[in-house]
């Protein structure tokens, strides 16, 4: 009952962290009469001989060891107020603390601006008015103290925005010089030092490893986790995984060294062992998690091998010819063997996976590679998390595009394509 009876007052007395024995002591009252504004027992009234004081008691905690507590509590409630001197700050919260009708942020009927709580609806003929609309629709949106959500009905009234590219021009870098558009500013002001210290963790959630440990990276995250389907999250076939032969063959038109050629070789035995799909009796799955665009994308552009370039230090390219025998390669192995399964992806599936080649042992560990290097992680969270979520996503993948006979006709029919560009 006091959270919904709190008052401005008491909503910025909590918001800076201010104790009420401390107002108290600094107007030389009863913390019982603080109390008592905080949750709107006794009204605070501009007339009060207090008044002056407590406004000034909470400018001072602006200027205190560059506390900024007061200004995000002032632009929870308007979140479009210039507050970048001590005037315009002082007077938006006499504002606050003289309104009425104002409460806390939270409260049913919040204030945001001298732009209020209410829009009016017009009906305009052709293109009369509509750039006023817009950015008076724009305008409310940044305003709003509360996220929301604003649903455009009839998007095609909305189709001249196209055709003006002037006015497109325009409008977009206008968004763009807003930082807080469509968003409540004072989640952002909250938050924004919570969210700063997430990304600078985010990297301990992995391991970086360089590329001379490789190998035992590959042996160490196998050798106490064979329980799991495996799922590899793919823009193309990994190098690092086909056929010997065909590695073999990559590596020498590349003009790579025997001793790498041997590196190369026993680190793809290793691959394929953890990996196998061709032993009956064994019970993990392996899913290809192929995009289908970044593999069509491949054959219009040279293809490097982001796996084999890491392991021998300098750009692998793959002939299209590769490419193609790579694909009929999977396009075999998928018909021959029940443990591997493929699934093609694309963009139109709506499907938020990795964009980084990965592969996932369920619940397990998560490997990722990129042009940077590999790195591990086994954070129980992390890994729980995204295999539940490549299932899911899977489930939602059209059958043509996961059954095991649609999709090897799809890899021959592909690899054949490529095999005719020239």
């Amino acid at each position: 009952m006091e959270a919904r009876n709190q008052s401005a007052f008491g909503y910025i007395m909590n918001y800076t962290n201010t104790p009420t024995v401390q107002m108290a002591q600094a107007l030389h009252i009863d913390a019982s009469l603080v109390s008592k504004w905080k949750t709107s027992s006794r009204n605070l009234s501009a007339k009060s001989i207090y008044f002056a004081d407590v406004v000034d008691f909470f400018i001072s905690l602006n200027t205190e060891d560059e506390n900024y507590a007061l200004k995000d509590a002032i632009l929870s409630f308007y979140p479009l107020e210039d507050l970048s001197n001590e005037t315009s700050l002082r007077a938006t919260l006499v504002k606050i603390l003289t309104h009425k009708n104002l409460n806390h942020p939270n409260a049913d009927a919040p204030i945001c601006s001298n732009k209020g709580t209410e829009t009016t609806t017009w009906i305009y003929d052709d293109d009369e008015g509509q750039r006023a609309a817009i950015s008076s629709l724009l305008d409310l949106a940044e305003a709003m103290n509360i996220p929301g959500e604003l649903t455009f009905a009839e998007a095609d009234s909305f189709i001249w925005m196209i055709h003006d590219e002037a006015y497109a021009s325009e409008f977009c870098q206008w968004m763009i010089s807003q930082s807080c558009v469509y968003l409540n500013s004072s989640v952002i002001l909250k938050h924004q030092d919570l969210v700063r210290k997430l990304l600078d963790n985010c990297h301990h959630l992995f391991r970086n490893y360089k590329l001379l440990r490789f190998v035992n990276v590959v042996n160490d995250i196998y050798q106490f986790r064979k329980r799991g389907a495996v799922y590899a999250i793919l823009s193309a076939p990994a190098f690092i995984a086909v056929e010997p032969d065909l590695m073999q063959k990559v590596l020498k038109a590349n003009h790579v060294s025997k001793d790498k050629i041997a590196l190369c070789l026993d680190i793809n035995s290793k691959f394929r062992e953890k990996t196998n799909h061709t032993d009956s009796s064994h019970r993990n799955s392996l899913f290809y998690i192929f995009r289908l665009e970044s593999m069509i994308r491949r054959t219009m552009m040279p293809f490097i091998s982001t796996s084999l370039s890491l392991l021998c230090d300098q750009s692998i390219h793959v002939d299209h010819r590769y490419y193609a025998q790579a694909l009929r390669n999977i396009g075999d192995a998928l018909l021959e063997n029940d443990n591997l399964n493929v699934v093609l992806v694309t963009n139109s599936d709506k499907i938020q996976i990795p964009r980084v080649n990965c592969w996932c042992n369920q619940n397990s560990w998560i490997f990722q590679m990129d042009t940077e290097g590999f790195r591990l992680s086994d954070e129980p969270s992390i890994v729980g998390a995204i295999s539940s979520h490549i299932e899911r996503g899977m489930a939602l993948i059209p059958s043509d595009r996961k059954e095991r006979h649609s999709v090897s006709r799809y890899l021959y029919d592909f690899a054949s394509e490529i095999d005719d560009i020239e």
